[in-house]
């Protein structure tokens, strides 16, 4: 119990942190996996209006090998952007997790 005392921990300090990390990181997220899927997206929404146009044959299964092709392909493609995105957005990160790390 004295241990506590002596080596206090601030967990205020250390909670408003993670949270201000976590409020960084998810729009972070959104940004590298929104291009992938919008494409996923509209890939289904034109595989519904197929299977609507041509009921007799099976979308099912030219729709995996499609989407798979299609989501890595716009990784590749949005790769550049990504990489911006997540330079500009570490810029701010090493005072948060030096705070976290003391």
């Amino acid at each position: 119990v004295r241990s506590f005392d002596i080596a206090a921990i601030n967990y205020k300090t250390v909670f408003s942190s993670v949270i201000s990390l976590n409020a960084l990181f998810f729009p972070l997220a959104f940004k590298i996996a929104a291009p992938v899927m919008l494409v996923q997206a509209l890939a289904y929404i034109a595989m519904g209006f197929l299977s609507k146009a041509m009921p007799q044959t099976n979308i099912f299964f030219v729709s995996f090998p499609l989407i798979i092709t299609l989501s890595l392909l716009f990784i590749v493609l949005a790769m550049p952007v990504s990489i911006t995105v997540i330079s500009k957005a570490f810029l701010n990160v090493k005072d948060t997790i030096m705070i976290i790390t003391r």
